[in-house]
């Protein structure tokens, strides 16, 4: 086997089959999945002990740790396949970054304030098993939510103030230490500055009050006529068969929060 799994390989003591490629990190590829036994479509990473730094036993230690949050995966099957580590887990759908990609770029208020109450509850549960993003120092909780406010606000208005800067490290942490508020949230309800404003008055060790920023986002929705129905900007698109080869199997996953 070469240093990528081919597509079609059966793994797992027969009960897994790998399909296309949806994508590739730093540490691995992703591909969707087949279990052999349920028919169930699956999500498989794989990563080649090749690599000079492996990581998918931990993440595989972590999935397991987090299982029961909802969003998270469920994990099916970790273990070695011909100098690979592989996960074989549940397969979830589109990630946030290609939808938003399919959408213009933007996502409506209604989209946003929606993923806001999600996102708010997950990185609640994340934090609350004590796995902060990044790293595991409880500490870093303020950091954690200060990035999803940065997320919320390019998901709305669809750029940053620092974009034109993110090339050049110095000069981004110089344009971000210097972008007030009021700046960072210009065309936005006054509730993104009030969270931001929140996020930044807490102290490192503190730990944030996720009712009340979900609360304040709630109220903006319902203040705004929004019904609470899970109806999201992006349309549902006719899913390409997993078996298919696809010519655009170099996906880039980018985390937009991050910007």
């Amino acid at each position: 086997m070469s240093s990528y799994m081919s597509f079609g390989t059966i793994f797992g003591n027969g009960k897994y089959l790998l399909g296309r490629k949806l994508g590739s990190g730093s540490h691995g590829d992703v591909y969707y999945g087949k279990d052999l036994h349920s028919e169930e479509e699956i999500a498989i990473k794989v990563e080649s002990w090749d690599c000079e730094e492996m990581f998918l036993s931990h993440e595989f230690q972590v999935a397991k740790m987090l299982e029961g949050g909802t969003g998270f995966p469920t994990v099916r099957w970790f273990g070695q396949e011909k100098r690979h580590n592989v996960i074989a887990m549940q397969l979830l759908g589109s990630s946030l970054n290609s939808l938003l990609q399919q959408n213009g770029n933007k996502f409506s208020l209604k989209t946003v304030l929606l993923l806001a109450d999600q996102l708010l509850e997950r990185v609640e549960y994340l934090h609350n098993k004590r796995f902060i993003h990044r790293s595991i120092k409880p500490e870093n909780r303020r950091d954690d939510l200060e990035s999803l406010g940065y997320m919320l606000i390019y998901m709305l208005r669809g750029c940053l103030p620092w974009d034109n800067a993110m090339n050049d490290p110095v000069l981004l942490k110089q344009v971000k230490m210097g972008t007030s508020i009021n700046t960072l949230c210009k065309g936005c309800p006054e509730e993104f500055s009030k969270y931001m404003a929140y996020v930044r008055s807490l102290n490192f060790e503190e730990t944030p009050d996720y009712a009340v920023v979900r609360e304040m986002f709630k109220d903006l929705f319902f203040n705004l006529g929004y019904e609470y129905d899970a109806k999201f900007d992006w349309i549902p698109q006719e899913k390409q068969s997993i078996f298919t080869p696809s010519r655009r199997q170099g996906l880039e996953v980018r985390k937009i929060y991050t910007r």
